[in-house]
């Protein structure tokens, strides 16, 4: 019976249904156990984590009998794609599962922000009404910035359509047409820093994106002044 090693939480009743195909060993708290990792590894033909389990070439060369890796996310970060490409490892992420609730952090966020509700709520919370002493700001006519234009960012402009916000997208890899049949706007990278009040971030992390943002972009991005 093929052999799969989890090294993070999963749910009971996904365990429960995995035990019954394949002969799992759940160890939890295993991602941190590198000295485990290391001696175990090559008993497995498949592994499931998150974002904690390191599976770097190092870890990976010793996985002698590994042809798949799943990932309980879509990051993929903690994993060297290359070397499992290199050596037939699939690699499988959760591609779309929290697609939902991403799109709402975003738009939950971005009105957080811009009604100030968390400086707001502590004055309140100290005895003061700050409704003149803080400026807050609408989301509607704002423009979102989304960087990607793909599962996620499509999910973010369907709520934010809702606001009456304008939307533009940065994707060198998403065709004009594509972002013209979602009436959105594709611009550079430099156009979206000088033009967003918002900007939402919904790209892979890889060597062309890890410094996409350093100083040099905040300082391009559009200012706002208001009084707190």
């Amino acid at each position: 019976m093929i052999k799969i090693l989890i090294t993070e939480f999963l749910n009971q009743e996904a365990l429960k249904n995995l035990h019954q195909d394949f002969n799992i060993t759940y160890r939890s708290e295993s991602w941190s156990d590198k000295d485990y990792l290391e001696k175990e590894i090559h008993n497995f033909d498949g592994i499931i984590v998150r974002n904690k389990t390191k599976l770097d070439k190092f870890l990976l060369e010793k996985a002698l009998k590994l042809k798949f890796i799943g990932r309980l996310g879509v990051g993929l970060d903690n994993i060297d794609t290359e070397y499992c490409k290199d050596n037939n490892i699939f690699v499988q992420p959760a591609t779309g599962m929290n697609a939902d609730s991403v799109a709402e952090y975003v738009i939950n966020s971005s009105l957080t922000l811009l009604k100030k509700t968390t400086i707001v709520n502590a004055q309140t919370q100290n005895g003061k009404w700050p409704r003149t002493t803080i400026s807050t700001m609408e989301i509607s006519g704002k423009t979102l910035g989304l960087i990607g234009f793909g599962n996620i960012s499509k999910k973010v402009l369907k709520l934010a359509n809702a606001f009456d916000v304008s939307t533009i997208t940065f994707d060198p890899y998403v065709s004009l047409e594509e972002t013209n049949s979602h009436n959105v706007r594709k611009v550079s990278l430099e156009e979206i820093l000088n033009l967003a009040d918002i900007i939402s971030i919904h790209v892979p992390l890889n060597n062309e994106t890890k410094y996409m943002f350093n100083n040099e972009s905040f300082i391009k991005m559009k200012k706002k002044t208001n009084n707190y």
